[in-house]
């Protein structure tokens, strides 16, 4: 028998008529929607209940605080205050911006990623799933959609599809401005400091989601139906913070100088040179003299040749001066600000040469403004939204990315695992077991999975080696090796006798 509090949406009403009786599914639906503690006149707008550690209905759970957007009669969806979807649209046709998304699409798109146990061994069942998520996409083409939306207004969408069994069947992303939050609606009416107050408020929990389409269709979904994606939510909304409109002047600034600069070199604005003619005052002298001067001078068999000037005609050159070139500089430092919102170092895009050193920590900078918070946001979601809807979820289950490191990076973590593996000696010595101490220095996160051998305690002291075997001296090592000692410590107490010796004859000044 099919979970009703999970298929209960339009999606599937076709899958409970085919699979169940009219009278069970009145009684589904009845119970599916029926709110314990609500007081509500419209019984349409009630939300099924969801049994699982994300329910936000669950009855023993009394809150009190009330969002600060609650005064919306919402029942197609919350808008989102202050948005215009062609607003940020029309921001991000620019070279300036599209260069930071196509370089944060490649680098997501092109990392490897697996699902792994406790044990870091791989789950083959859910990398299967995770690697064709729908019959016409893989995982990357997710990422590369869903990516844009999150950068542009911080909303992207996943729909999860679910089997009969109740299980996910697949996933596939959609435009996230289209997704509107239907928040729980409440009324109110007692007391509050001895006085009468009634009004409606909510708690700020989404109810559904309403997909307002552009072909005028709306569509619910249950909150375990979609996948809502923002990487910043704030306080007095349930959307999220689309900071590209943070930059809305200065890439609007980029623009109008990339336009105005194109204009200018298109029409031919600016002059190669000024020719003064102040003996000229007939408009058909001055065309007679520039016919002149177009045949002794223009043409690539005269390139080189002489201009003479009658009487006091002056000609001067224009060049760019400093001064004209400081709306440049100005532009590359919008730019570089715009490419800073997004992790990036202007050394990404700007072609400059630099040190080897200098490259390593720039690359490091990006990883760590840029990359990490995605992959650690993506990691998230796809483990706390898609693996627990899965068939056969264990909650040891984990999806990570595979980080492909450089060399400086191979070098650093050689260098940490030698730091720790001194660790894990140095406790080892202090009487510590082997699998304790590795476990303290962390080298692997569980222990199991490596082979270890205990040495006793004496022989990790002072270094020895197992009998029978030579040093570098000849001698066998072991308790022998104990009696070798340097030339100086054999003669030590001859020399100290003959000092003392010596000091008694040699006498100062005074005594």
């Amino acid at each position: 028998m099919p979970d009703y509090n999970r298929l209960i949406s339009s999606r599937h009403k076709q899958e409970l008529f085919d699979s169940v009786s009219s009278a069970a599914l009145s009684a589904a639906i009845i119970k599916a929607f029926a709110i314990p503690g609500v007081t509500d006149p419209d019984e349409r707008y009630g939300a099924p209940k969801i049994h699982d550690e994300t329910n936000w209905q669950d009855e023993e759970r009394h809150r009190r605080a009330i969002h600060s957007i609650s005064n919306y009669y919402n029942s197609l969806g919350m808008p989102r205050s202050y948005f215009v979807k062609s607003d940020n649209d029309d921001l991000a046709e620019n070279a300036y911006y599209a260069v930071c998304e196509k370089s944060i699409m490649d680098y997501m798109a092109s990392m490897g990623w697996t699902v792994v146990d406790k044990k870091e061994k791989d789950i083959d069942e859910a990398i299967e799933f995770l690697d064709t998520p729908n019959p016409q996409q893989d995982f990357s083409d997710i990422l590369k959609i869903t990516l844009p939306d999150l950068l542009r207004y911080d909303a992207a969408a996943i729909v999860k599809t679910y089997k009969m069994n109740t299980y996910l069947g697949e996933m596939k992303p959609y435009l996230g401005t289209e997704f509107w939050p239907e928040i729980d609606r409440l009324y109110y009416k007692g007391m509050t400091a001895g006085m009468p107050i009634e009004g409606w408020y909510s708690r700020g929990y989404v109810m559904r989601w309403w997909q307002r389409s552009r072909t005028g269709l709306y569509v619910s979904f249950m909150p375990d139906e979609l996948c809502y994606m923002r990487m910043y939510p704030k306080s007095d909304s349930v959307y999220g913070t689309d900071f590209l409109m943070r930059l809305k002047y200065q890439i609007q600034y980029l623009i109008d100088s990339t336009r105005a600069a194109g204009k200018t070199f298109a029409n031919g604005v600016v002059p190669s040179i000024v020719w003064k003619h102040p003996q000229i005052f007939d408009w058909n002298q001055l065309s007679q003299r520039r016919q002149e001067i177009k045949q002794e001078n223009l043409g690539p068999a005269k390139f080189g040749s002489v201009i003479h000037t009658i009487r006091d005609e002056e000609i001067d050159t224009l060049s760019h001066t400093l001064h004209d070139m400081e709306w440049l500089e100005g532009q590359q430092f919008v730019a570089q600000m715009v490419w800073s919102m997004f992790g990036f170092q202007p050394q990404e895009f700007v072609g400059q040469s630099e040190n080897r050193a200098t490259a390593y920590v720039s690359r490091n900078v990006t990883k760590s403004k840029m990359l990490y918070p995605l992959i650690h946001y993506y990691e998230r979601m796809v483990n706390r939204e898609i693996l627990p809807k899965m068939e056969g979820y264990n909650k040891e289950w984990e999806f990570k990315f595979s980080l492909e490191l450089d060399l400086d990076d191979d070098l650093k973590q050689a260098q940490i695992m030698a730091t720790k593996a001194q660790s894990a000696q140095l406790l080892r010595n202090l009487g510590i077991k082997t699998e304790d101490a590795i476990k303290l220095t962390k080298i692997v996160t569980d222990p199991s999975t490596i082979t270890i051998e205990e040495v006793p305690i004496g022989m990790a002291q002072t270094g020895m080696k197992q009998p029978g075997i030579q040093n570098k001296f000849g001698s066998p090592e072991g308790s022998q090796a104990k009696e070798i000692r340097s030339p100086r410590e054999g003669d030590k107490e001859e020399r100290q006798a003959g000092i003392n010796k010596a000091s008694k004859k040699v006498r100062g000044p005074f005594k």
